[in-house]
């Protein structure tokens, strides 16, 4: 049985493509209350290669190939750009 790893080992692992293209480092994942098992992660692309402001991608579980304490490598597969997320308040009931 592999060891798992800490969030605090995860977060900042480098994520390369298996062809090994360089992505980027892990900035933060997602896990499903109900399973208790990660289902996405966030990938931030490095300033340097993707511009000023970086790029967020997000990668699927299903598409880990492997990660280690060193490395999360992923499938060649089209990358998904993360979504902006946008906050809002409710708005109280009408009357009040």
């Amino acid at each position: 049985m592999n060891p798992a790893l800490s969030a605090r080992h995860t977060l900042g692992l480098p994520v390369e493509t298996q062809s090994g293209k360089h992505l980027g480092k892990v900035q933060d994942f997602e896990i499903d209350p109900t399973t208790q098992v990660v289902v996405r992660y966030t990938v931030r692309g490095d300033k340097l290669l993707q511009g000023l402001f970086g790029q967020e991608l997000v990668i699927q579980a299903s598409q880990v190939i492997s990660l280690t304490e060193t490395l999360m490598t992923v499938d060649d597969l089209t990358i998904k750009k993360a979504e902006p997320v946008i906050a809002t308040t409710p708005l109280p009931p009408s009357g009040t």
